[in-house]
């Protein structure tokens, strides 16, 4: 071989060898600039995500606070004075031993009976929802970039009207604590099927018995919460996991292969026994007034008439806002089309991704909507043969659960390269909303527009603290929010239309004689102060002054209790 061409044939695999280690070396930048750019979206969106809802909550949800979202800090008083679960003193609307009274009631010793224990709590239990549903979306195989775009496009999705927000970061009763069960407990299951599957081993066998019990635990301490544990979560979880394996087509369902499956099936159904079991017990001493009253049939008469406002109630609940003759040339009502349309794919792709049930290879996707269309069907009871259709935030589960369909299904178009097009697509007008949503809370003011009297509440707290009064009496909706506003540095306890003690949300004791407290105040709006004229107590030695508020109230100051 001649010189030159062995110095050729040198040359030109060093070349070779060059290339290969600069394609090798752009490979690797490449999928690492992928890498850490999936990680900067996951954190953008994730920061986003919890930034602006904890800042709704912190602050401009204080304007919209009234005394239906009292609720949850009134039941973490109870809690607090009884030092127990439960206390026989309060009148539950609603008896949740396991929820946000959990949350607030270790924060009551710090801030009081305030409007800040009531949003930390409310913080905390955002926080909790999201851990609960990153866990979720985890345990069904999410990467963490489509985990972070689920979390954002969940929670601003359930943002976009007042209602809404009210139900899911206002205050903390059955509807988002269904949700928040839900997602955990599915989470869990998952997560036991998968230490099944991995070797056995002495810590796989430790963790596997640990996660047993607490599934155990858990379905029974929830159970604690009654019929709307049942209905919202642990029938339709139960439901979706056992239907899943049954609709199989393997013949031997009930042979020893099953044998785990059936431990995890008796585990869940003996929580949910005993648990309710409980509630039943507990029921005797603790009645609910409000729960209780919706646990009833409506009239048949009016049963299609609860089925048309199905579709008035799920847009406006998604954020919706139109009236009659207003232009559709308007940017609102480009926003309210988006809302339109997102909102019907929200609601029409369960029913698309069920009608290709059999295509999931992944058995954890048919698990959950099966779980959906349980969940759906028990809340649709309530809502057409019972009193359900009279609010649209009570298809909020619906909501929710509707939306994690959406994400989910999509999931699994985005995988497929033929369909992924049709995916993003339909992706598009949800993203929007979400990101609409959460640009029109970024706007909100923190002062929660105080200068503009949107909420009589804090204007009420700060008179009657000037005015130096402590402790008096107001119908239902001026009550428990002037005490929580004023950081119970004013008490205003619940009274009837006919100004007689109203227990709903009360304890009794508040209505005897208070120690330390010599005045006591009736406060009134026009009408009532009309009705107050005519009753006995009236006629006593009192004072009156007047506060101008969005109406013009009365307040009636007496040197001892009316009662």
């Amino acid at each position: 071989m001649k010189v030159s061409e062995f110095a050729n044939k040198i040359c030109s695999s060093i070349r070779t060898g060059i290339l290969k280690m600069r394609g090798f070396f752009c490979r690797l930048g490449k999928e690492r600039l992928s890498r850490i750019g999936l990680l900067i979206f996951s954190v953008i969106l994730v920061t986003l995500t919890l930034g602006v809802i904890g800042y709704y909550i912190l602050f401009p949800s204080r304007g919209y606070f009234h005394s239906d979202t009292s609720d949850t800090i009134m039941w973490a008083q109870a809690m607090f004075d009884a030092k127990w679960i439960y206390n026989l003193d309060f009148k539950y609307a609603a008896y949740l031993p396991i929820g946000g009274s959990l949350l607030m009631a270790p924060l009551i010793p710090i801030f009081g009976v305030s409007m800040t224990t009531h949003v930390w709590g409310m913080l905390l239990f955002y926080i909790l929802l999201l851990l609960a549903l990153a866990y979720f979306f985890r345990s069904i195989g999410f990467s963490w970039p489509y985990t972070s775009f689920a979390l954002f496009v969940l929670a601003f999705g359930l943002a976009g009207s007042e209602k809404i927000r009210e139900i899911m970061y206002g205050h903390i009763i059955y509807y988002s604590l269904g949700i928040l069960f839900l997602v955990f407990s599915l989470g869990m299951l998952f997560r036991i099927e998968n230490l099944e599957e991995e070797p056995r081993t002495g810590k796989n066998k430790s963790l596997t018995t640990v996660m047993l019990a607490l599934l155990f635990l858990f379905f029974v301490v929830t159970g604690l919460n009654g019929l709307h544990s049942l209905t919202l979560f642990s029938i339709p979880v139960l439901s979706g996991y056992f239907l899943e394996r049954f609709f199989r087509k393997a013949p031997d369902f009930f042979v020893g292969r099953n044998k785990k499956f059936f431990v995890v099936i008796g585990l869940v159904l003996g929580g949910i026994v005993v648990g309710t079991g409980l509630h039943v017990l507990l029921a005797l001493l603790v009645p609910q007034s409000y729960a209780d009253a919706f646990a009833s049939y409506s009239a048949p008469s009016e049963w299609m008439g609860n089925l048309d406002k199905f579709v008035q109630h799920w847009y406006t609940l998604y954020g919706v806002d139109v009236s009659y003759g207003d232009s559709m040339k308007s940017v609102d009502s480009v926003i309210n089309i988006l809302r339109i349309v997102s909102g019907t794919i929200i609601l029409f792709v369960p029913f698309v991704a069920l009608f290709q049930y059999k295509k999931y290879e992944d058995h954890r996707i048919r698990v959950y909507l099966i779980t959906h269309f349980v969940m759906t069907s028990l809340l649709m009871i309530g809502f057409v043969f019972g009193f359900l259709a009279s609010a649209s935030w009570r298809l909020s589960p619906l909501l929710a659960s509707s939306l994690i369909v959406t994400l989910i299904y999509f999931r699994s178009l985005l995988a497929r390269l033929e369909v992924r097009r049709i995916a993003v697509v339909f992706l598009v007008p949800i993203v929007l909303v979400s990101s609409i949503t959460m640009i029109l809370i970024m706007r909100m003011p923190h002062d929660y527009n105080l200068d503009k009297g949107y909420n009589d509440g804090y204007l009420l707290a700060q008179e009657l603290e000037e005015l130096g009064l402590e402790y008096g009496y107001a119908t239902f909706w001026r009550a428990n929010a002037v005490t929580v506003i004023s950081g119970s540095d004013v008490r205003v306890r619940s009274v009837t239309e006919d100004f007689q003690p109203y227990y709903y949300q009360s304890q009794s004791s508040w209505f005897e004689d208070q120690e330390g407290i010599d005045e006591y105040f009736v406060l009134l709006t026009p009408s009532e102060y009309v009705r107050a004229m005519t009753t006995a107590w009236y006629q006593n030695d009192h004072e009156e002054y007047i506060i101008d508020g969005s109406v013009t109230y009365h307040v009636l100051v007496f040197p001892e209790n009316i009662f």
